[in-house]
């Protein structure tokens, strides 16, 4: 038997993996054709261990210390584009810094460090049937925080200026306030934190996280409630842009919009239809005119107010195609397993 534990903050509690520690939970996270990370880890003879108990290999995320585990036999696991994670961001994108690890595990692909790319697995996947044909009443809705503080401090960082042009903060605040401006609190609603008060509607609504507890022997998954996907599920259209424009950055947004049934207005890796079929979203940076970099609003709006009804289905049809097909691999519990296991084993 192979043993595997995470580093852990030290809110955790030790041994108690219903209170926080990622790796087991998002192990047992189903993907729509109901496989899971976990069976994966069984089958090879893998197991999670926590505290102080031996282990033969460590999950280290954003570079903590995993009790008992040199760095060397530590899988560095990043989950968080740098300009975003002010105290670990310089090291993160340190290829010498990296080279002390095992192998390193990231959600972003940067030039020059050698990685295994992944994306986050999903817990949205079990919740289609529920949102996904609730009625739209709504138009438009954008469900995020601003992190003004975050970038603008992660932007003093030197070492970190020159990933400081890739972020989306200041296409998300232009696109608030445009998005006031041309259809008012009538046809446009923010959540979230920090938008233009015009248009926000304050926050998205509870958030249960999910659990694993041990019944009749056995783990038991439950998923946990999404108040944003509720709120999602009233809108025909979610402008959803990452934090920032890394390659292979996709994360649960446009996943959250295509299992709440509502059309993704998406920005974030520079090669979005490599993860995800280019049916299913409306690309942002399709609307991104010259070498100014600036987006054409006014051009994106035009053309969601004047998609026929034809149109809007066909996204439709094609969102709820990937969410319940192998397609959506990429964010599966059994694929980021596989992809653990293998560094392990090399």
């Amino acid at each position: 038997m192979t043993t595997i534990k995470e580093s852990y903050k030290p809110w955790y509690k030790r041994g108690q993996i219903s209170d926080g520690v990622w790796l087991e939970k998002a192990l047992h996270r189903p993907d729509a054709l109901g496989r899971r990370g976990i069976d994966v880890f069984k089958k090879e003879g893998i197991e999670v261990v926590h505290g102080n108990e031996r282990a033969d290999y460590g999950l280290s995320l954003h570079g903590e210390p995993v009790e008992g585990v040199p760095r060397n036999k530590c899988i560095l696991f990043k989950g968080e584009p740098p300009i975003y994670n002010l105290y670990f961001g310089l090291r993160l994108c340190s290829p010498k810094y990296n080279a002390k690890f095992k192998g390193v595990l990231s959600n972003y692909i940067i030039d020059g460090i050698n990685q295994v790319h992944f994306n986050s697995p999903q817990n949205q996947f079990q919740s289609v049937n529920k949102y996904f044909d609730r009625p739209k009443t709504e138009f438009l809705c954008m469900v995020l925080s601003n992190k003004k503080t975050s970038i603008l401090l992660s932007g003093l960082v030197v070492g970190n200026w020159k990933y400081y042009k890739q972020s989306n903060h200041k296409i998300r605040i232009l696109a608030d306030n445009y998005f006031c401006d041309r259809f008012g609190p009538e046809k446009y609603h923010s959540y979230g934190r920090g938008w233009n008060p015009k248009c926000f509607k304050g926050g998205a609504g509870d958030f249960v996280g999910e659990k694993i507890e041990l019944v009749d022997g056995d783990y038991h998954y439950t998923p946990p409630y999404h108040g944003e996907l509720e709120v999602i599920s009233k809108y025909k259209f979610n402008f959803c842009p990452e934090n920032s424009r890394f390659e292979g950055y996709v994360t649960e947004k446009p996943i959250h919009a295509m299992v709440a049934g509502s059309i993704p207005i998406y920005l974030g890796s520079p090669h979005p239809d490599y993860y995800l079929p280019s049916d299913t979203f409306i690309d942002f940076g399709a609307f991104i005119i010259g070498f100014s970099k600036k987006p054409s609003l006014v051009a994106l709006c035009h053309y969601l107010e004047n998609m026929n009804d034809s149109e809007y289905q066909s996204y439709r049809k094609a969102m709820r195609r990937f969410l319940t097909s192998k397609e959506a691999d990429n964010f599966s519990s059994y694929i980021f397993a596989q992809k653990l296991v293998r560094m392990l084993e090399e």
